[in-house]
Formats: C-alpha cells, structure tokens, sequence
C-alpha cells in the first residue's frame, strides 16, 4: 500500500457475527440466571418427592460448584495462583454442602425433621455456600446466594403460595434476561 492511500475501512459487523459468543461477563450473568433457576426448580422437586429431592440438590453441587469456579478463574490467574489450589479450595468448600444436605436428609430419615422441610432447609444451605463462595470468586455469585436466602424467606413466610412466587420469580428471571440481552445488542451496536 502506498503512503499516499488511505486505508480501507473496515466491513460492518454483521448481526451473526456481533451475536456470537457472549462476552466473559454476559457468560456469568447467564450463569447467574440459570442458578437461580435450578434452584427454585429444587425446591418443587423437593416439595413432590423428599428421595428426589435429595439427589436433585446432591446432583446440583457440582454445578454450583463448577459455576463458582469458573466465575473465580480469572482472579486466581491475576494473582498468580494455580489451578491446582483452586480446584483444592472450591472441591473442600463443595464438598462441605454435601456433607450438609446428607445431614438434613439424615435428619429426616431418622424423624428429627418433616420431609417437606428438608427442601427449604437444604436451600438454605446452598445459598449460604453460594455466597460465601461468591466472597471468594464474583460478586454476582454472592447475588445468587443472597436472591436463594431470599427464595427461602419468602417460602418460610408465603409457602402456601409457592407456586405463585416460583411463578413470579420465573417472569422476573425471563425479564432480566431479556434486559440483558436487549442491553447487550445496545452496547453492540
């Protein structure tokens, strides 16, 4: 090219290419709102069927824990340190939630408490550990423990319009993802 040429601009970015991948931080945000959702997934589960609902929030540990992980990454990498010791102290902190909702269900099976609690007590466990991890990893992680103290406050004082607050919780959550997604293509553009 010569110097007396002016440099061709670059081509437009086409719709298909500007929605691809998500940005890091839109992948936690959408992280986030499936968390959520999940949960409160866990708590009906639990509502219809105790046995269930054990192996539904067992089977819902890892994901958390892999959510709160990966949402850390980037932390640990800017202060040096190894995937190792992260993988050491997420396994440790995961596997304490275990241990505490086989107790609440032990706590069950042996007549200590009703059935139908063992749900809401082994959300309330998911949601301290969430935000206690998300101290560690992202805020937002520590949002989505607080909304899940927030779910059991409003099930412990409202339960007998559960499906109503799962409902609403459902439009909210179909909204912010709208929102986010709206804002999104906003900044794209």
């Amino acid at each position: 090219m010569k110097e007396s040429q002016a440099p061709e601009p670059t081509p437009a970015v086409t719709g298909s290419a500007r929605h691809g991948a998500a940005p890091a931080g839109h992948r936690i945000e959408h992280l986030v709102v499936g968390l959520v959702s999940l949960a409160a997934l866990g708590v009906g589960v639990t509502n219809y069927s105790p046995v269930w609902g054990f192996w539904y929030w067992a089977a819902m540990i890892p994901i958390f824990g892999f959510a709160a992980g990966y949402s850390s990454w980037a932390r640990v990498r800017a202060r040096g340190e190894t995937a190792i010791g992260l993988l050491r102290r997420q396994t440790l902190h995961w596997l304490g939630l275990l241990a505490a909702v086989a107790l609440v269900y032990l706590l069950t099976q042996t007549g200590r408490m009703a059935s139908q609690d063992a749900g809401l007590v082994a959300l309330l466990c998911l949601a301290l550990t969430t935000f206690l991890a998300g101290i560690h990893a992202d805020w937002r992680i520590s949002l989505v423990g607080g909304m899940l103290g927030g779910v059991v406050l409003a099930l412990a004082v409202v339960e007998q319009f559960l499906w109503v607050v799962l409902f609403l919780a459902a439009i909210a959550l179909l909204q912010l993802g709208w929102g986010w997604r709206r804002s999104a293509r906003g900044r794209a553009q």
